[in-house]
């Protein structure tokens, strides 16, 4: 049936992809759209447009398709407009049963075909107007009966049908239209009066015929399909319904048939019938894979050959997009030649690809596209595909060693060419002969072996060939008249059909440096331990030392106090003095050189400590990674020990070092920020407030989670054995702690490391202090102080110099021997100064028992030790009570009375630096 220019389809679709797509399809058909996102929006189009049908979705927001068929079965001038439901569910599901219960009048499943969509419209728009026609022939049963007028009637009907027949009861024709005329052959004058049997085909059974009588002989209206002989032979079909016309009393008087030519059609479906037994008697043998796609590239067919070849059952294919199963590297290439295709009718196109197949490998097919999608029979793009799969595996392990040979030659770093054996001639060289030798490619290839052998060469060898390749080594010389020596392996092999040979060079010229090098840099490492034994002894002796300078210096200035200034032995005092003052600054030299330096917080410029630390670590680093820093000019300051802030530079930037072996880059950058309380909230031992972030980032191999939670572990380390002690991240860990700040990590394998300490940020430091050692008052007391030292000499000075100073003291060589004194004495103990490293009993642990025996007892540590051992011992803030050994008469002084002066509730605790580490 012809569409007329009413036909008006509502399309009611939330997915707006699917929504264009049927509006794209339905006005190519030559309907005219209106649309709907969802039923209410529907229902209230259709009630003021009164479309001829409706397709919609079934499942939508708002109102889904089944309670808008519903309504508009309620509403009367829609309550006869075609429903056509559409959905991913199955025909037979419940939405389906309850969409036909709801009114519509088909149902259709998606993803659909183009074509059988818009035989579905088409088919509801012919029964939509079957019955109206139906309709109108009743009307016009009813008229018949009031009027009796036949004519009227006919009129009627011509003006509604396509193709009308009329017959009496018998099944005479008593009346035909033009349009049956036409499509029968038949003039009006050669039917009228004939039996409706005149055009039977004798291709229905008889059977067919007794039904359609018996149908229409009862009353009841008939509707078929029929096939008809017209007069010269050829036949055609059509789709007819017959209405009986009852008399009054209920009895067939005549019979209307109306019906639609379908020949077309039919006969397509026989061609295809045909067409699609020759086509797969044709293919099921076949050796390539033949397939059928539809416009979008889903698998309609596949030929028998897709088991053998891909594995797969014809089933598991079909509906699929040949689009998934392509190699991603071909995807963009099959896209293009598809809409070539699509765009080109009945001309092939060409194309290679690779296909996945069940095993996941991928096959090479040489595929031929047809575009066939008008041929009635096809109606899709026919792919002829070849298995090429052995043919490109042969072709590129050709390549692949063709390549592999030239990359070896061409990329070798080792200068090589080949010569002719007869010439001498180049007849190839590599690159890393042009570089070497600093000849062009092209001066290379019209110059011969000899051009590069120096004179004094002739005289080595009586055959020129010699020196060239077959000496194991010889001289050559360079471009730039540089000598080399070289190593020379040589093969022989056939080259542009002559005999050749292929050279390989190895300069050993910088071997023979090297090896100089090699003993200069054997002295260099016998310094450099030699200079480690030396700090290692620097620490060692520390103790003993400062001891003893102690003993000096403290002796000479008791000496100085009692000469008048005019004593001819006071000169000699102070030379003495001036050498113990001197050999105590060589201690300190001695131990910044082994690193061992008493830890004491200060207020530091935190970008002047990394710029001053880069200078040092720019040679260690080496000059394959490329040091770049941002740093903050408002950073702002800190207070921590420099020493252990540049110990904290050293250990990541040498673990950043360590990790990119190939070389990189390690960025460290400062930046001044504040941290507020939900992000404290979220950070174990993270408080509120200003803070400087350093932080320091390489591009080396990174680590994983695992290893990342557990670098800060003591002894932790993934270095090779011998390689790394692991104590590295957990002392940066610590003195991060110890200073008050946090330290975090981001890494991910292959990415890099960067690691991010947050220090507290503190105001500008306070002016400094007047001096005290310019003060000419010897600071005095009367306090009873307990004095425990090992070293008798140190013990005897230090208790002349604070009896001088007024005060009572007590002594005892070790913490012991202490405990055992205050057992005895019944006197008042102000305050305890002792060593911290002393047999028997340390000063930490006597300070301990102690401030249990005397809770308001103050304490003052001595020691000559400036390692960690102090820390170990009992030391957390040394700036306050602690007094490095050598010590001065006045410093000695001044430091007792301090503490002294100092109230006991704010004195500092005396508790292990380990313990905030440890938390």
């Amino acid at each position: 049936m012809k569409k007329t220019d009413a036909d008006t389809v509502l399309v009611v679709n939330d997915n707006s992809d699917q929504l264009d797509l049927t509006q794209f399809i339905l006005e190519q058909a030559g309907y005219k759209v209106l649309r709907a996102e969802h039923g209410a929006k529907g229902l209230k189009i259709a009630t003021e447009k009164s479309p001829d049908l409706v397709v919609s979705d079934v499942m939508m927001p708002v109102m889904n398709g089944i309670e808008m068929c519903r309504r508009m079965r309620e509403i009367p001038h829609l309550h006869r407009v075609p429903v056509l439901l559409v959905s991913a569910l199955r025909v037979d599901s419940k939405s389906a049963i309850e969409g036909f219960r709801a009114g519509a009048d088909d149902y259709l499943e998606i993803p659909f075909e183009q074509a059988r969509f818009i035989a579905k419209v088409e088919r509801l728009f012919e029964r939509k107007r079957e019955e109206e026609a139906h309709i109108q022939l009743v009307k016009a049963q009813n008229a018949l009966r009031e009027s009796r007028t036949e004519l009227a009637y006919v009129r009627f009907a011509l003006d509604e049908a396509t193709i009308v027949v009329i017959t009496d009861e018998k099944g005479r024709i008593t009346y035909l239209n033009d349009n049956f005329c036409e499509i029968s052959k038949y003039s009006r004058e050669e039917l009228l009066g004939q039996d409706h049997r005149l055009i039977k085909a004798d291709h229905h059974p008889d059977e067919f015929f007794a039904t359609l009588w018996t149908t229409i002989k009862s009353g009841n209206v008939w509707k078929g399909e029929m096939k008809n002989r017209a007069k010269d032979g050829s036949h055609f079909w059509i789709e007819t319904t017959i209405v009986p016309v009852l008399d009054d009393d209920q009895k067939p008087q005549k019979f209307i048939a109306i019906s639609h030519d379908i020949t077309e059609s039919k006969e397509a479906e026989e061609s295809l019938k045909h067409s699609e037994t020759y086509f797969r008697a044709l293919i099921e043998k076949a050796s390539d894979l033949i397939s059928i796609l539809d416009p979008e590239g889903r698998m309609r067919y596949q030929s028998p050959s897709i088991t053998t070849i891909l594995g797969y059952q014809n089933e598991e294919l079909i509906g699929q997009s040949c689009f998934d199963y392509l190699h991603p590297d071909d995807l963009e290439k099959a896209r293009a030649a598809f809409e070539e295709i699509i765009r080109k009718n009945n001309h092939p196109v060409e194309v290679e690809i690779r296909f996945l197949n069940k095993k996941g490998d991928w096959r090479y097919f040489a595929c031929t596209l047809t575009n066939l999608l008008d041929n009635l029979a096809i109606r899709g793009i026919v792919s002829n595909a070849f298995d090429i799969t052995e043919r490109k595996l042969t072709e590129a392990a050709l390549r692949e060693s063709e390549e592999r040979y030239r990359i070896l030659f061409d990329n070798n770093p080792l200068p090589m060419w080949v010569i002719d054996t007869e010439t001498l001639a180049f007849q190839a060289v590599n690159a890393a002969a042009v570089e070497h030798y600093g000849y062009s490619y092209e001066e290379f290839l019209g110059m011969t072996a000899a051009d590069i052998r120096p004179p004094m060469a002739e005289a080595e060898f009586s055959d020129p060939a010699d020196s060239l390749y077959r000496a194991d080594l010889c001289k050559h010389i360079k471009k730039d008249g540089t000598i080399i020596d070289v190593e020379i392996t040589s093969h022989e092999l056939l080259f542009g059909g002559k005999c050749s040979r292929l050279i390989l060079i190895n300069d050993v010229t910088e071997q023979r440096w090297a090896e100089e090098a090699l003993r200069q840099s054997e002295e260099q490492l016998r310094q450099s331990q030699k200079l480690e034994s030396v700090g290692r002894l620097a620490g060692g002796i520390a103790h003993d030392f400062n001891n003893m300078l102690t003993a000096i210096n403290g002796y000479s200035d008791l000496i100085l106090k009692s000469l008048a200034p005019d004593d001819p032995l006071r000169r000699n005092v102070e030379e003495i003095k001036k050498a113990g003052t001197r050999s105590a600054e060589l201690t300190q030299q001695l131990l910044a050189f082994s690193r061992r330096q008493i830890m004491q917080a200060k207020v530091l410029d935190l970008n002047r400590v990394i710029s001053d630390t880069i200078i040092m670590l720019q040679r260690l680093i080496g000059e394959d990674i490329q040091m770049i820093t941002s740093l903050s000019p408002d950073v702002g300051l800190i207070e921590a020990d420099p020493g252990q802030l540049s110990q904290v530079l050293l250990n990541l930037i040498v673990n950043a070092r360590d990790a990119m072996p190939k070389g990189g880059s390690i960025v460290i950058e400062t930046e001044s920020l504040y941290i507020d309380d939900y992000y404290a909230n979220h950070h174990i031992n993270v408080k509120p407030g200003d803070y400087v972030m350093l932080a320091v980032s390489d591009t080396g191999i990174g680590m994983d989670e695992e290893t990342r939670q557990q670098i800060f572990e003591p002894f932790f380390t993934t270095k090779e054995m011998g390689k790394g002690t692991g104590l590295g991240l957990s002392t940066v860990y610590g003195i991060v702690k110890q200073s008050g700040g946090n330290i975090w990590v981001y890494s991910e394998p292959g990415k890099g490391t960067t690691f991010k300490i947050y220090l507290p940020r503190v105001a500008a430091p306070p002016k400094p202090a007047e001096n005290a050692a310019g003060k000419a008052n010897l600071q005095r007391g009367s306090e009873t102080i307990l004095l425990v030292e090992d070293e008798e000499t140190v013990r005897r000075l230090s208790r002349e110099v604070l009896e001088l100073c007024g005060y009572k003291v007590i002594e005892a060589e070790n913490g012991i021997a202490a405990l055992n004194l205050c057992e005895v004495y019944k006197g008042k103990i102000d305050l305890l100064m002792t060593d911290v490293v002393m047999p028997q009993m340390g000063g930490r642990e006597l300070a301990e028992t102690m401030s249990q025996i005397y809770p308001q007892i103050r304490v003052l540590f001595t020691s000559g030790y400036t390692d960690d051992a102090i820390f170990r011992h009992g030391i957390i803030d040394i700036g306050t009570n602690f007094i490095q050994k050598p010590f001065t008469f006045d410093a000695l002084a001044r430091k007792v009375r301090e503490l002294f002066d100092q109230p006991v509730e704010t004195r500092q605790s005396v508790g292990p630096a380990g313990d905030e580490l440890a938390e």
